[in-house]
């Protein structure tokens, strides 16, 4: 093996490190291939690392990524107020979306700061990017503006917009139109790298082509970073900040500017609930599954206090369903009895137990349901 062959294969272990991607433990990633049909991560991953969970990219598509979904935080609210001293929350707590802890009395501005979202000097929640924070901030803002009595109805409307699946579907034609370019520079940069490149150095030598190839190089990575530039401005207009880092970054890294498109795609949805956009990018079997899985946890990990938003987020969701028509009895079927033994099986991650009452062991407060006598 040649020195050169040996530099190839580095630069390949190299590229499929930035093939790994990342997200919060309780949100949805959804793998995007280059025809725009999606399909769900699964959710027992092995990959972990701390709050996060690891998965690989399709490291043969620069084209092929992934798109993060959250849960909305469940919103805490009350008149008085909450100890200063708590640690900020994070996602993935009641139903994957974390907690958020407001005092209505409080009334300074909502707003978002890097990944935190904060009101004076006290940071409300910590999101997994910007633009989520950004998002937060702003529905929070548009709430607390309301008088005690709209607040309830403030939120439902909020999450209403959540699931316009036809607002889903206007903000992934904005992406295809403005993200055109850039996902041709990506390609074209990969074959060049791993295809161009080692065949001209093979028939002509490095000595004598190493001047060209750098030159062709340095002309795609500017296109790369010109046309992220260009097409992040329209789909996140609001993030301003670090913007200029990330082209600085695609610019000096050709590994970084193959998978710029990756960038986009991260929070292309953030906006809105993971069931809008699976009713969009998935087949019609993994959104019924997606739908099925929302409402469990709706109905079965919330929170049940009154003073916060749990209650209209369930009612958009149930909203949701009827208007698709969904039916939500069939949603909520129990699971198929694995054996005559089994006498319950919890309602939201549908294990089965041969205990005749009691909480599932791995959903915490879950209360077991019975099966249905069989009918003779």
């Amino acid at each position: 093996m040649t020195e050169v062959q040996v530099l190839f294969l580095i630069l390949a272990g190299v590229y499929l490190l930035q093939c790994i991607g990342w997200a919060p433990l309780e949100s949805e990633v959804l793998r995007i291939g280059w025809r725009f049909r999606a399909k769900i991560l699964p959710h027992g991953l092995p990959l972990r690392f701390g709050q996060h969970k690891l998965f690989l990219l399709n490291p043969f598509s620069p084209l092929a990524g992934a798109i993060i979904c959250e849960l909305f935080p469940l919103v805490k609210t009350g008149d008085e107020g909450f100890l200063a001293d708590s640690a900020p929350p994070k996602a993935g707590g009641i139903a994957g979306g974390g907690t958020i802890r407001l005092n209505w009395q409080e009334k300074q501005q909502i707003r978002s700061e890097g990944k935190e979202v904060r009101s004076a000097d006290q940071v409300l929640f910590v999101a997994h990017s910007e633009a989520y924070a950004a998002f937060l901030a702003g529905v929070l803002g548009r709430v607390r503006k309301k008088s005690p009595q709209e607040r309830d109805r403030a939120f439902e409307r909020e999450f209403e917009k959540m699931f316009d699946t036809k607002k889903v579907a206007e903000r992934l034609e904005e992406y295809k139109s403005h993200a055109a370019f850039l996902r041709t520079t990506c390609v074209l940069l990969f074959v060049f790298l791993f295809l161009m490149a080692p065949v001209l150095i093979r028939l002509r030598g490095l000595e004598r082509i190493w001047p060209v190839l750098l030159a062709y190089l340095i002309w795609s990575l500017a296109w790369v970073g010109w046309s992220f530039l260009r097409a992040h401005r329209v789909l996140y207009p609001e993030r301003k900040e670090g913007r200029w880092q990330q082209v600085m970054v695609l610019v000096l890294s050709p590994f970084f500017a193959i998978r710029a498109n990756d960038v986009l795609l991260r929070d292309l949805f953030c906006a809105f609930h993971p069931l809008a956009v699976a009713c969009v990018l998935l087949s019609k079997e993994d959104a019924r599954a997606q739908a099925e899985r929302n409402l469990r946890q709706s109905l079965f990990r919330t929170d049940r206090d009154a003073a916060s938003s749990d209650a209209a987020m369930r009612r958009a969701l149930e909203s949701f369903l009827a208007k698709n028509g969904i039916a939500r009895e069939e949603l909520l079927r129990p699971p198929r009895r694995e054996s005559q033994n089994c006498q319950t099986y919890c309602p939201l991650c549908l294990a089965q137990f041969v205990l005749a009452e009691g909480e599932c062991p791995d959903c915490g407060d879950v209360q077991l349901k019975q099966f249905l006598p069989k009918v003779e």
